[in-house]
């Protein structure tokens, strides 16, 4: 749990100044507010830093040091957040679709939230996703112009995100098991130390915006907007400092090598 101060330093994180009442416009609202304000991100295990998941380091680097996170890290402090909050928040564990099957238990991790009868997800740490929570058995709930769903199929629930063009991808499948964080730890370590993992091999930062997302991915940034994308090359490690100050307020230390960020060394 946080403390008073804590909650503060959070909500100001995320620019968020509103009702702290658990209510489902205050979750929509905090969750919102977050994906708008913290990115998602791997630069941490591009540059070889270790994560920890133990929610005082989270604190640390989310919230004091203005970063960003993979699912494992965001999800685990938004949790701590909405608990602290007096919200029913728990853990789940998702395997994402990787285009042609889905990948193992505990690839991913969401959040699922009760209030009574009604069950919703949380993620403020899978990217290109929705950006208010979705009510689990709802209709399809329309998102920066895509449409996102939850499927299910005997104890399987399977997101799934459509365009305007009625054109379906899987995104993720989950069920309704609820875990402590230390069931994630090695599928955390996996993607942080593994050179199948996708996040060891190009940099990712992203950040919905109110029109669409603004990303980097390798050496490419890439700004969508009302549905009109846009996207140029990174020419150099200056180029990408100025880029991450100033759409992700990201601020690395001069001394710090980010050359692995646009894989030139």
């Amino acid at each position: 749990m946080l403390n008073a101060q804590q909650v503060a330093l959070y909500l100001e994180r995320i620019a968020y100044g509103g009702s702290t009442q658990c209510d489902l416009t205050v979750l929509h609202a905090l969750h919102r507010a977050h994906v708008q304000c913290i990115p998602f991100e791997n630069l941490d295990i591009m540059l070889g830093q270790t994560i920890s998941l133990v929610p005082e380091n989270l604190f640390k680097k989310i919230v004091l040091q203005r970063r960003g996170g993979i699912c494992y890290e965001l999800n685990t402090l938004f949790c701590v957040l909405l608990r602290t909050l007096g919200f029913q928040a728990y853990l789940l564990a998702g395997q994402v679709f990787n285009g042609t099957d889905f990948g193992p238990p505990f690839d991913h991790m969401l959040l699922l939230i009760k209030f009574g009868p009604q069950q919703l997800i949380a993620d403020v740490g899978f990217g290109d996703a929705f950006t208010e929570a979705l009510t689990l058995h709802g209709p399809a709930s329309l998102h920066n112009e895509r449409h996102f769903l939850i499927e299910q199929s005997a104890h399987v629930y399977t997101l799934i995100r459509e365009n305007m063009h009625a054109e379906r991808q899987l995104l993720y499948r989950f069920r309704l098991n609820t875990y402590d964080v230390t069931s994630f730890s090695p599928m955390c370590d996996y993607h942080q130390t593994s050179a199948e993992s996708h996040f060891t091999r190009r940099a990712i930062c992203s950040l919905a915006t109110e029109e669409g997302r603004k990303s980097i991915r390798h050496d490419h940034m890439i700004m969508t907007t009302n549905g009109h994308r846009t996207e140029y090359r990174i020419r150099n490690e200056d180029e990408y400092r100025q880029i991450l100050c100033t759409h992700f307020q990201i601020n690395f230390p001069q001394q710090k090598d980010l050359r692995k960020l646009l894989n030139t060394v």
